[in-house]
């Protein structure tokens, strides 16, 4: 029997879902466990080191390893075919959602991509030129760039809404987010979402909520880029908090928000 082949060049977002459905079914595994060692892996291919503590767990099937690594190349060529007509896509927050990855104690239903564009052209529409000037602040290894925050920035969509259109308004490529999460899932989408637009950044795994005492890891993303944008994307892996900027201004977000009957919460 010919064993099925996957066109990875001109992958499509349907192609994606269609082959992650076929490797969850052929290997008996979960789309949740898959969508989460996909991330790992993408992780992993991105760093500078191998410091990150993901996919240190070998797989016991080879083939399932390698079927992965095929999944990852039809990610990257869906992504590349969106972007085609699209300033900007996050494929994983879709994805995140229709398979119940998300959290609902915790609030994880992430903003439609629409509304993520109408906030993002109302926050930044009516600023012109010299007026960029009050969000800019000088970033150690990035030097001066306008900086943009969402401190529960689940798949980083709002982010990617914001540095897209600014970069539509000014035709520049110097604007800084600044992400932040409590969920290390969330916190994986976002950095590989901004990694893979193109854009300077960081994400920070952390409560905001509880401030710098909850950090426990980030990545520092495409510092490698700067200041000359030429080379591979990269993500660096911390747990020094000292080297993340987590400036708290300039805020575009969404918070969760959770159903309770408590009315204590």
């Amino acid at each position: 029997m010919k064993k099925k082949t996957t066109t990875i060049e001109g992958a499509n977002l349907a192609t994606l879902h269609t082959e992650i459905d076929r490797y969850c079914r052929r290997f008996g595994i979960d789309h949740v466990w898959t969508f989460e060692k996909l991330l790992d892996m993408m992780i992993h291919f991105f760093e500078w080191d191998t410091q990150s503590p993901q996919l240190r767990e070998s797989f016991r099937n080879p083939e399932a390893e390698a079927e992965l690594f095929t999944l990852m190349r039809i990610f990257f060529s869906a992504l590349h075919t969106e972007l085609a007509h699209r300033k900007w896509v996050d494929l994983f927050g879709d994805y995140f959602m229709e398979y119940g990855a998300n959290k609902k104690d915790r609030g994880q239903c992430f903003t439609p991509d629409s509304v993520c564009d109408v906030m993002a052209r109302l926050s930044l529409s009516r600023k012109k030129g010299t007026d960029f000037d009050t969000m800019r602040h000088y970033v150690p290894g990035f030097g001066r760039k306008v900086v943009v925050n969402d401190c529960a920035c689940g798949s980083g969509r709002l982010l990617l809404a914001a540095g897209s259109n600014y970069r539509h308004i000014t035709h520049k490529n110097d604007v800084y987010l600044v992400a932040s999460d409590i969920d290390d899932r969330c916190c994986k989408q976002s950095a590989i979402n901004i990694l893979v637009h193109g854009f300077y950044g960081e994400v920070a795994c952390m409560d905001t909520l509880m401030g710098e005492s909850s950090f426990s890891h980030g990545w520092i993303i495409n510092q490698g880029l700067y200041p000359i944008p030429c080379g591979l994307p990269t993500l660096t892996y911390s747990t020094d908090k000292s080297k993340f900027f987590q400036y708290q201004r300039n805020i575009i977000g969404n918070p969760p928000f959770e159903e309770s009957n408590n009315a204590s919460k």
